[in-house]
């Protein structure tokens, strides 16, 4: 059950008090509204006994490893892709389809809004949203490696040192007219 600051009353109760909230990765200053939610990381100022007994309200636990439920993120994955396949007609443009990047993202987007869909969680800790994040950009930077690739060993062969030479000049014109 998500509680907050003001529910808690941790000040009055405890003698402790939050200076900062950190959510996904982004500090937000203490705010008596604010609503708790699971892998919240408060920070507390206060004596050492105090802060003890704070401690065992919110059962601190230290996670080494991420929560990424392997199951639930394939489930997303499958009904995005699914979903993504799926032929939608607009009239007097065409027949469009998400493909296998909208999907995906169309689905997690609406699970992610409830948490938690039947069997499908999709509410993670921080730690486990890096590692999906981390895995998300290699895999899209595989298929567009992939795809670019193709035809690589051509290019440099016909192109040579003209090429090396057109990117230094793109590159330094920028650096300079970004530093000016």
């Amino acid at each position: 059950m998500e509680k907050s600051l003001r529910e808690l009353d941790l000040r009055r109760i405890y003698g402790v008090t939050v200076t900062r909230i950190e959510r996904g990765g982004f500090e937000f200053n203490q705010n008596s509204k604010w609503r708790f939610e699971r892998g919240d990381i408060i920070s507390l100022v206060s004596s050492e006994d105090r802060l003890n007994d704070v401690e065992r309200l919110f059962n601190k636990r230290t996670f080494m490893a991420t929560n990424v439920h392997i199951f639930s993120l394939s489930l997303i994955l499958l009904i995005g892709i699914i979903a993504g396949m799926v032929p939608i007609h607009i009239p007097s443009l065409g027949t469009i389809t998400l493909g296998v990047a909208g999907g995906p993202l169309f689905v997690a987007l609406i699970i992610g809004h409830f948490g938690k869909l039947g069997p499908i969680r999709a509410r993670f800790f921080q730690p486990s949203n890096i590692v999906i994040r981390d895995i998300g950009l290699v895999l899209f930077l595989a298929g567009a490696g992939t795809t670019a690739g193709q035809g690589l060993v051509e290019v440099v062969l016909n192109e040579g040192i003209s090429l090396v030479l057109s990117g230094a000049i793109i590159t330094v014109v920028l650096i300079v007219s970004g530093f000016l």
